[in-house]
């Protein structure tokens, strides 16, 4: 007899990022703003890209997007280290 194996569907914040692209994001920025640094633009569109994301993986795991930079510690997201760079 055959194994029927079930997959997860795909979540709505995967599905987004497998049908955006930040190329056309920044292309889109691009034309509407061409006095604009083309390094700002890319990273705007990936900026925006990437927050639309975590918004909906937090929406998705109800969690609420404020609790995930409340901290008291100064030197979050590296406590061991004095230095990022």
């Amino acid at each position: 007899m055959a194994k029927i194996f079930e997959f997860p569907k795909q979540s709505k914040a995967e599905k987004f990022m497998d049908d955006v692209n930040p190329e056309s994001v920044a292309d889109h920025l691009l034309d509407n703003n061409p006095d604009l640094n083309p390094r700002i633009v890319s990273a705007m569109s990936l900026a925006m890209v990437y927050a639309i994301y975590l918004s909906m993986v937090c929406e998705e795991e109800d969690l609420d997007t404020k609790e995930l930079f409340e901290t008291t510690e100064s030197n979050w997201p590296f406590p061991d280290e004095e230095n990022i760079h």
